[in-house]
């Protein structure tokens, strides 16, 4: 059996050649498009009913999954009425430290592609910041997006206070200030998450709602209770916003290196029903329900 993840789907209108670029943001079209060819492939099931299977010890027949890491918001402009059209339920994973919120609000990483937006800069030194590289050329979006994909994988391996001042030394070098960002971000809605009160409409539509941490830091570069704390507080949390009959978490960036046997032990633990990595693969009897495998679409694969 089969999970599908997505990230953010924007509206076409808004959709731009920087968003084409990231593996983590669809048009609304293209999002159609996908479904529509998934829906011919697979028998679309909540995560809650495969688990059940697996629990059971039986697969069900083609069956796939939905489901949405990070919560933003455009999400429910442009992905909800997809799946409504096809009677398809999906698994939203919030950040809870993002919920509460009622000022303007944007994930680290985020900030980081805005920087590069904005940057009029023709390079960027990176010696004493990405292994192996000197001076990069960011003069086209290409560039831009080369090296930002390049520096995000390289900051979510490392501690937070150091991956913080990584990214604070780019901004400075991009010439790029936060209230720059912050000013941008706030005149594009694609970078806007969602609150309690959206996802509290999402799980009465039916929607399964679960955890992706407190603030998806990489959970093995933090020490082992702060992410404990992650993990436990922010199942808290969505228990008492939302109610919590039944609650599934996602390892942030879920490569195998961003998750520890000590961190799937806490998890498995803490009363969570089950954990989905995004190490892509098929879900068996034999598959640690703690452990389940998910396929990343972007545009380039998912139609």
């Amino acid at each position: 059996m089969k999970i599908f993840t997505f990230h953010n789907v924007i509206e076409d209108q808004n959709y731009d050649s920087f968003d084409a670029g990231l593996f983590t943001r669809l048009s609304a079209t293209e999002f159609r498009k996908a479904i529509k060819y998934l829906q011919s492939k697979y028998n679309f099931i909540s995560l809650s009913k495969m688990v059940a299977a697996l629990n059971e010890g039986y697969l069900i027949p083609n069956a796939a999954a939905i489901t949405f890491d990070d919560c933003y918001h455009s999400v429910i402009q442009s992905a909800f009425p997809v799946l409504e059209s096809f009677e398809i339920l999906a698994t939203l994973f919030a950040i809870t430290s993002y919920l509460d919120s009622h000022s303007i609000t944007c994930f680290k990483f985020d900030q980081l592609e805005i920087a590069f937006r904005l940057s009029k800069r023709a390079s960027i030194d990176c010696t004493d910041i990405l292994p192996n590289f000197q001076y990069v050329n960011i003069n086209s979006v290409s560039d831009k997006l080369n090296c930002l994909w390049n520096l995000k994988n390289y900051l979510k391996i490392l501690p937070k206070n150091i991956s913080d001042d990584i990214f604070y030394t780019i901004l400075e070098r991009l010439k790029v200030s936060e209230d720059m960002i912050i000013d941008y971000a706030s005149k594009h809605s694609k970078y806007r998450s969602m609150n309690w009160n959206d996802l509290c409409e999402a799980k009465d539509k039916g929607h399964l709602i679960g955890s992706h941490t407190i603030t998806h830091s990489t959970l093995t570069q933090l020490p082992i209770n702060e992410a404990y704390a992650e993990i436990v507080q922010s199942r808290l949390s969505i228990i008492n916003q939302l109610g919590g009959d039944w609650l599934p978490f996602a390892y942030p960036y879920g490569k195998e290196e961003h998750f520890s046997p000590e961190i799937h032990r806490i998890v498995s633990s803490s009363g969570y029903d089950c954990a989905v990595t995004t190490i892509s693969g098929v879900n068996t009897i034999e598959t640690d329900k703690f452990r389940m495998c998910r396929f990343e679409l972007d545009q380039d694969t998912c139609i």
